[in-house]
């Protein structure tokens, strides 16, 4: 998959045989506000930031556990390491440790939304592998945001709309996105980490940072091109586009596979 951000609203595409991905519609609304969270009607997601506290449990409050395989424990890293630990924003932030593979995470219920009204998520996540001092150990643990648009709350549904995997290891935070049109009045975030491999030592922790989990309805925008072509030109062009309540669109971003090299 390649991406081009562009001003203009017609670009000429100059590939073998490339597609424009019909998601292009939604593809805009990966462009989550990046202004304040707190802002009224922006950001849906309660406890966004943890800063509201903790269950006796280790989880967020206004969070759910899941843990699907392996044992795993949820605390916060004021708690579990000191005040300035790991986190993006505030004081602190969700933390999973585990000396086992597992496939874990939390999940939040939002409702109030809009049935047929596409919504964008993200959160910052920084994962571990055995311990910061070593080295990186890219493809151990995969990364994951997901929303389940009729509110499930499975992990295993076949209804979330998950991010594509980031599986890289150690800094910096990245920001995992996902976006899917709400089917219900209530949706669900999930936010996952699927650790591969257990620690090599009993001394050592497989740890997952999440903080700053966003939600918000999504700007959209018209697109059109051609299904295919095979010509070395092609032109798409966009318009009609519709900035999310409180937030204004800054840039299009346009995704197109080369259906040669599968790119």
């Amino acid at each position: 998959m390649r991406s081009r951000s562009e001003e203009p609203r017609n670009v000429p595409l100059s590939l073998r045989a490339v597609q424009l991905l019909a998601a292009l519609l939604v593809v805009a609304s990966l462009l989550l506000l990046t202004r304040s969270a707190g802002s009224s009607g922006v950001n849906l997601t309660r406890n966004w930031g943890f800063e509201e506290g903790f269950r006796p449990n280790g989880v967020g409050l206004e969070w759910q556990p899941f843990v699907l395989t392996g044992n795993v424990t949820f605390a916060y890293t004021i708690e579990y390491f000191w005040p300035g630990a790991e986190h993006t924003e505030g004081d602190t932030s969700q933390l999973i440790i585990s000396k086992t593979a597992f496939a874990a995470g939390i999940y939040q219920r939002i409702g109030g939304v809009t049935p047929g009204v596409p919504y964008a998520a993200k959160a910052a996540m920084l994962t571990f592998f055995e311990s910061p001092a070593r080295p990186a150990n890219d493809g151990s643990m995969e990364k994951l945001v997901g929303i389940d648009p009729y509110g499930g709350t499975d992990p295993n549904s076949p209804h979330i709309v998950w991010s594509p995997v980031d599986d890289h290891d150690e800094a910096p935070w990245v920001d995992v996105r996902v976006a899917a049109v709400a089917r219900s009045s209530t949706i669900t975030l999930f936010v996952r980490v699927n650790c591969l491999e257990p620690a090599s030592d009993p001394s050592l922790d497989n740890q997952v940072f999440i903080d700053a989990v966003m939600l918000a309805q999504a700007p959209t925008v018209s697109a059109s091109s051609p299904p295919s072509s095979y010509s070395p030109t092609f032109l798409a062009s966009w318009d009609n586009g519709q900035s999310a309540p409180g937030g204004s669109i800054v840039k299009y971003d346009v995704q197109y596979k080369n259906d040669v090299d599968h790119t």
